[in-house]
């Protein structure tokens, strides 16, 4: 990644395929994304990091023990994490009017937007879309 690309917003998918054993390619693809990117270029919110935690403990195939996801949710500290409030709700209502998002992915949109992403990484969304100066890039098609 170049400078003056970031800030980067990581979806919750990103950090799950970092943990995930049974997705080896995307596993190997988001830690050397992750790892490729300076700390304090990437944004979360606490969606993503709840997101994560509960998919890692109750969703993979091998589960990750809790204890561990926990740490690991200690570790995502070292990033900007950014809280969800009325206001970025209100905000992600308002972009599901215009876009065919649910809510919850509209909410990860407008926390990029909030912490003034310029890259969106992941694979739930359209690959190139765009959300005002917010571009939608799926690492795992390259």
């Amino acid at each position: 990644m170049s400078e003056g690309e970031g800030p980067f917003f990581l979806d919750s998918n990103i950090l799950i395929y970092a943990f995930d054993t049974a997705e080896p390619r995307k596993r190997a693809r988001s830690r050397a994304l992750i790892e490729s990117l300076p700390a304090e270029a990437i944004v979360l919110s606490a969606q993503v990091v709840n997101e994560f935690y509960f998919m890692v403990t109750r969703k993979l195939s091998r589960k990750v023990p809790a204890a561990e996801a926990e740490e690991a949710v200690r570790g995502l500290s070292g990033f900007r994490v950014l809280p969800l409030d009325y206001r970025l709700s209100m905000a992600a209502m308002e972009l599901v009017r215009r876009h065919p998002l649910s809510i919850w992915d509209a909410l990860i949109v407008e926390s990029a937007l909030e912490g003034r992403c310029r890259t969106l990484f992941s694979e739930d969304f359209q690959d190139g879309r765009r959300y005002g100066a917010l571009k939608v890039t799926n690492p795992f098609l390259v």
